[in-house]
């Protein structure tokens, strides 16, 4: 299981014990969103800081993808 936390850190949690495993650590900002491909061990997070990261579980290793993110404040309607 994998956490984002305020401190810019995401954290891996083991589902046997609840404890931390490996701590990501890279943001400058509040982490506020992750998604994960567990088949290949990978997860994105992205942050306040107005990056997103790719991760590695294997090697602990982050890559910055981007530094900015567009943000839409006044979308409406549903998304296809």
């Amino acid at each position: 299981m994998l956490s984002g936390s305020s401190d810019g850190d995401v954290r891996l949690w083991s589902p046997q014990d609840g404890e931390c495993c490996i701590v990501f650590s890279g943001h400058n900002g509040p982490v506020t969103s992750l998604s994960s491909l567990w088949s290949a061990k990978l997860f994105l997070s992205g942050s306040e800081d107005f990056s997103m990261r790719l991760w590695d579980v294997n090697t602990e290793t982050g890559y910055k993808v981007t530094e900015t993110v567009l943000l839409l404040n006044e979308h409406l309607g549903h998304c296809r």
